[in-house]
Formats: structure tokens, sequence, C-alpha cells
């Protein structure tokens, strides 16, 4: 049974022939009440503090539970953020290397088909040259069968002229020459 202060303060005690004295109680009931209703008091601030503190407590829990999650989702969201990253990154190295293989395949090509040019270009510089040296071959040979030819016409034409000494007739033979343009060296 719960005794509250005013249950001290109306409570009357039987009299007996040698009892207590009565105003000593009554002060003492009243010192008790005075102190149990402070109590009282004192206890319902408390009661009242601490259901407001744990409602505080409540929502602070609230709020902890709250940015826990928040860390799980970003910590998730990081983590497949760095995964994508790295899948992306793998992907980018081997575009990269097929790109470059494939460079350096048409590179080699390029270079084998240069190298065949190159070889067919000598080739053909060989054949002219043959061909240029057989045709000059030719014409030289021409020429001296000209210039034997000529000389030959020319003596003759001359000594049909019957007057003129051999000196003569090369003299004048060498002047030939030299209004054609053609020398005794050529």
């Amino acid at each position: 049974m719960k005794i509250t202060p005013l249950d001290i303060k109306s409570r009357e005690f039987s009299k007996s022939f040698r009892g207590y004295d009565a105003f000593e109680v009554d002060t003492f009931l009243d010192n008790l009440a005075t102190e149990v209703e402070e109590l009282v008091k004192e206890n319902n601030t408390l009661k009242e503090r601490t259901k407001n503190l744990e409602e505080k407590l409540g929502e602070y829990k609230k709020i902890e539970n709250s940015f826990q999650e928040m860390l799980l989702t970003t910590q998730k969201s990081t983590e497949e953020i760095k995964k994508n990253a790295e899948k992306e990154a793998e992907l980018v190295i081997r575009e990269a290397e097929v790109r470059a293989e494939k460079i350096l395949e048409e590179t080699q090509q390029k270079l084998s088909e240069l190298r065949k040019e190159i070889v067919d270009l000598k080739g053909t510089k060989q054949g002219y040259l043959i061909r240029l040296k057989s045709t000059l071959y030719a014409q030289q040979q021409l020429l001296e069968e000209l210039e034997k030819e000529d000389t030959s016409t020319t003596k003759l034409r001359f000594s049909r002229r019957g007057n003129l000494t051999e000196d003569e007739l090369n003299r004048v033979v060498e002047e030939f020459k030299k209004e054609d343009g053609q020398t005794e060296e050529d």
C-alpha cells in the first residue's frame, strides 16, 4: 500500500494512557509528510525527465539506425562502383590490346607489301638497265657502222674528184665531220 503525504498528515492515532506526546508525533508526521511530498515531487520530476530522455534516446537510436543504413548503402554503392570501374577498365584495356594487335598486323602487312614492291621495283630497274645497255650497245654498234660507212662514202666521193692527195682528202673529211658536229674521237 502506497502512503501519500496526505495519508501521513491525516493519520490519527488512538490515545492511550502512557502514549507518545501528541505534539511531537504531529510535528514529526508533518515533517515526514513534507519530506515525502518533496520526494514524490522529485520522483515525478525524475520520471518525467527519464521519459523525455528515453524518447530522445529512441529518436537518437532511429537516427543511428538511419546512419548505419546509409553507411551500409554507401559501402555497397562504393563497392559496386569500384567493381564497375574495374570491369570498365579491363574492357578498355582489352579493346586497346585488340586495336594494338590490329594496327601491328596492318603495319606488318604494309611493310611486307612495301618490301615486295621494292623487290619488284629493283627487278624492273634491272630489266630497264639491261634493255638500256643493250639499246646503247646496239646504238654504239650502229654509230660505228655509220661512221665507217660515212668515212668510206666521203673518201669515195672525194676520191672521185681525182686531183686531191690523201692528206688533202683527210683534211676535207675532218672539216666535213666538224661541220656535222663529229670529231675524230667519235
